[in-house]
């Protein structure tokens, strides 16, 4: 963390030392937002006038009650300029780099970057409210800015990148993976309820958690929670999965016919169904009368050609480029605990299948999934059509990770195409990316293919970076957070967007735990 100590909280000494650490050649002159927090709650906030950033520092500064403050955010703004077309001005990765002025005839308003990853608020959120309380014709401006956080209390001073501190690849070392990987833990224990209920999604900025579930994310959280409790060697956590597991089963669990399926808002997904199954197979033998139903389902919605119905009661075959592989992957597992020939039978005829279909529909999201059950069973049987099928899937997904393509420094290592269909970037599959590529890159090493197995690390250790820039886990990253046990250690969605969802945590936890575990990654 870059740190610039301040000797005394006397506003001439705090402005001098703040305006000497900014080395770039600006002119100094633009509004200035001062935001004071106690422990996290904003007391009070203001913007002076743009005449002259050393004035009005000192000016702020003066009016603070600097033994009430634990944090006070500061922005000084420069170059700015008139916006003509403000839906195309305004990508949502410029949020927290870039700031805004709406103004009418009669009043305006200035929103610093700084405030827009507080309030977790979009360019054009604040434009609809704005227009929503004042009336008339809208004008905008935009202007960047240097941030800061003072933290009194330590007497430092922290330079922010979009409200955040930047992560380098030098950052990326196993202790703070490690480190990481432990408090992702901690998230995930912590959200799990009285009643055994995981959180599905939470937002930061709000303090509230969303009404919104998915029951095939839920059951992946599951999985986890009983992975990290056995890699952590921690009893808690087994006792909070286990209580999870319950609540999950005892809500969600349904027969029908000679099936159990997984009731995910009326839907019956095939996905839901081998998670749910998964989870139990990490339990033991508590559950095994409702797995063994749901296996039957699995079972069930396979097609004569290996492929998949993926909701059961209907004839629906989409997600296909989740749920399939989300099945094979529980196969896989069924297989490594207690070996059928009828079911590796099934299994390879559903491999035949999807790797056809995937040639032929090409998406990211397929790979992962199917990377494990393939490399999962090759541990298993060495078929050497599974691991060709392994390394061309991940050769294929490493040109989507951007890195020297993307501007915003905070932003490298994440996963995505912007002229692809793929969807945006996700903290969630940054991370079941990893879970696939962990995998590929043991491959290569078992398989002594040295080159292959140095490219898989590189794009690893850039993709950590990325988690570990997304992750909550300081008092400078959280310094808008008021209630800080619900997110430390969960990962925000994007840098740029603070709610936290559960899978965001799960895929990367479970992919860190693979990666710790693993004596040959480079650290």
């Amino acid at each position: 963390m870059s740190l610039i100590p301040v000797q005394s909280l006397e506003p001439k000494h705090l402005a001098d030392t703040l305006l000497a650490s900014i080395t770039a050649p600006l002119d100094k002159k633009g509004e200035v937002f001062i935001c004071v927090r106690k422990d996290g709650a904003k007391i009070s906030s203001r913007t002076l006038p743009g005449v002259n950033w050393d004035k009005s520092l000192r000016q702020a500064f003066g009016d603070i009650d600097f033994p009430n403050a634990t944090s006070i955010e500061i922005g000084l703004s420069h170059n700015w300029r008139k916006v003509k077309d403000f839906s195309s001005s305004f990508g949502e990765i410029s949020k927290g780099i870039r700031g805004i002025r709406l103004a009418t005839g009669k009043a305006s308003r200035t929103l610093f970057p700084s405030e827009m990853i507080a309030t977790n608020t979009t360019f054009q959120r604040a434009r609809d409210k704005f227009a929503a309380e004042n009336a008339g014709n809208i004008g905008s401006e935009t202007f960047d800015a240097v941030q800061f956080l003072l933290l009194p209390e330590h007497l430092v001073l922290v330079p922010l990148y979009r409200g955040n501190q930047l992560v380098s690849l030098d950052d990326v070392t196993r202790e703070n993976v490690s480190e990481a990987a432990r408090l992702m833990g901690v998230w995930m224990a912590n959200n799990v309820s009285a009643e055994g209920a995981l959180t599905y999604k939470y937002w930061p900025s709000k303090g509230e958690y969303s009404p919104s579930n998915n029951m095939v994310r839920q059951f992946m959280g599951t999985v986890c929670l009983y992975q990290a409790a056995a890699f952590f060697e921690n009893d808690s956590w087994r006792k909070r999965a286990e209580l999870n597991l319950a609540n999950n089963i005892a809500r969600y669990f349904r027969r029908h016919d000679r099936f159990g399926y997984i009731d995910d808002v009326g839907k019956a997904k095939l996905g839901a169904a081998a998670l749910a199954a998964t989870a139990i197979l990490q339990d033991g033998d508590r559950f095994k009368a409702q797995e063994e139903l749901l296996f039957k389902l699995t079972k069930h919605l396979q097609q004569p050609d290996g492929s998949f119905i993926t909701y059961y009661l209907t004839t629906s075959t989409r997600n296909q480029n989740f749920y399939a592989g989300e099945c094979l992957l529980y196969w896989a597992h069924r297989l490594k605990r207690e070996w059928s020939s009828a079911l590796y039978d099934r299994f390879r005829r559903s491999f035949r299948y999807y790797r056809a279909w995937h040639l032929a529909n090409r998406n990211p999201a397929f790979v992962p999934w199917n990377t494990q059950a393939c490399f999962m069973l090759y541990g298993l049987k060495k078929d050497e059509q599974l691991k060709d099928w392994i390394f061309e899937m991940n050769d294929w997904l490493l040109p989507f990770q951007q890195w020297d393509q993307v501007k915003a420094e905070d932003c490298k290592g994440r996963f995505y195409d912007p002229n692809k269909p793929w969807g945006p970037p996700h903290a969630s599959a940054t991370g079941v990316y990893l879970e696939g590529l962990a995998d590929a890159f043991q491959l290569a090493v078992d398989e002594g293919d040295a080159t292959r197995a140095e490219a898989y690390a590189v794009v690893i250790r850039r993709a950590l970076r990325d988690v570990l820039q997304l992750q909550f886990r300081t008092g400078v990253d959280m310094f808008y957070i008021n209630k800080r046990p619900r997110v430390m250690g969960g990962l925000r969605t994007t840098e740029y967007n603070n709610e936290i969802r559960v899978d965001n945590v799960q895929h990367n936890l479970m992919a860190l735990m693979k990666l710790l575990a693993n004596k040959d990654f480079p650290w």
